[in-house]
């Protein structure tokens, strides 16, 4: 069975070329399933229209169909949301790690520039449960950014599957995640 492509979108002040990002091109890649790894302006120019505009290119050149999974993590998780609402996305599945919104940390610069890309409200998120067939969201009891309540309440808003792990932090580099071995059997399985 031939599976869609994978899309993958880093958050706030991220990069394709970190955490486990490139382990799982090379890993779907293996599995002779596509594969993009999006590149998103961040934090200079990071703003939803901006983020839009680079999504809406991969949609042009036929890289995300209906068939599509879209795999977001942390702050891309609510710019997923607001995308596929706004331009009525239908896709097979959207999978959120550390997925959150409107949540304020108190750091202005980061709250700043995360609310570029926050959701408009639960019409987004119903958006969201119609037009995409299957949501996941990862999340961690101990993720040093957000807080457990935040990370659930998205998730359950997505009415998304819940996969709650005990100690991973943020899903990124400083928590040890090189390789998300969970994430990619969910992608192949």
């Amino acid at each position: 069975m031939e599976k869609g492509s994978v899309v993958v979108l880093h958050g706030s002040f991220g990069s394709p070329f970190e955490n486990w990002f490139g382990w799982l091109y090379s890993q779907l890649a293996a599995n002779d399933i596509r594969c993009f790894v999006v590149h998103l302006p961040t934090p200079m120019g990071q703003t939803f229209e901006n983020w839009s505009r680079i999504l809406s290119a991969y949609r042009a050149s036929d890289c995300i169909d209906s068939g599509s999974t879209l795999v977001a993590h942390s702050s891309a998780s609510p710019f997923a949301v607001r995308y596929i609402s706004e331009e009525s996305l239908s896709l097979a599945r959207l999978i959120t790690v550390a997925g959150f919104d409107a949540f304020a940390s108190g750091d202005s610069a980061f709250d700043s520039i995360n609310s570029e890309v926050f959701t408009r409200g639960d019409g987004d998120f119903e958006d969201v449960r119609n037009l995409v067939s299957s949501r996941l969201a990862f999340y961690s009891r101990n993720d040093p950014y957000l807080p457990l309540d935040s990370l659930k309440a998205f998730a359950e808003k997505l009415d998304a599957e819940k996969v709650e792990f005990e100690s991973a932090g943020h899903f990124n580099d400083a928590s040890g995640y090189q390789e998300f071995p969970e994430l990619l059997d969910r992608l192949i399985h």
